[in-house]
């Protein structure tokens, strides 16, 4: 399954009526993949999965497509 919407959804919020998108709010989620991948952070790139993320509150938000070889999960 391929995962494109164009990008300017992403920017005015159209993307939460899509199907192929699933928004959900943690204080906490990890991201594994069969194989480490390293991890784009705002356009650096810096480690890589398995990860696990502590957010504070209203201080982050997460764009990750789905490749269908790994896992987004919240905790």
């Amino acid at each position: 399954q391929t995962c494109a919407l164009p990008i300017w959804q992403v920017f005015d919020g159209s993307h939460l009526g899509s199907e192929i998108v699933e928004c959900i709010q943690v204080r906490e989620f990890a991201i594994g993949t069969t194989q480490p991948m390293g991890l784009n952070l705002d356009g650096e790139l810096r480690g890589s999965t398995p990860c696990r993320v502590q957010v504070l509150p209203r201080s982050l938000t997460v764009v990750a497509a789905s490749t269908g070889n790994g896992t987004v999960t919240p905790n």
